[in-house]
């Protein structure tokens, strides 16, 4: 991911996935980063997911920032090609 824009110079993120729910044949989204939420700043990062590998096919950034109201801007592929520092 590439974050180029945040409204503080830490943010907390997530990768959710949408993830089917076993025998009601509903979906929800969950959490799938590895080790949980993180806090990054802008730059480039890889971050690890298991999406794919725990039945999602849909996968979204979420973002927080509990005393700072803005936007987050920037560029992201859940499948990167490259080397990046490793945000987990």
């Amino acid at each position: 991911m590439n974050i180029e824009q945040a409204p503080a110079q830490n943010v907390y993120l997530q990768v959710e996935g949408y993830r089917p729910s076993s025998g009601s044949g509903s979906n929800y989204w969950t959490n799938e980063t590895i080790g949980g939420r993180q806090v990054a700043r802008r730059g480039q990062w890889l971050v690890r997911q298991l999406v794919y590998e725990n039945g999602g096919r849909s996968a979204r950034l979420s973002f927080y920032r509990h005393d700072v109201a803005g936007a987050v801007a920037g560029k992201w592929s859940p499948d990167s090609v490259g080397t990046y520092p490793r945000l987990n």
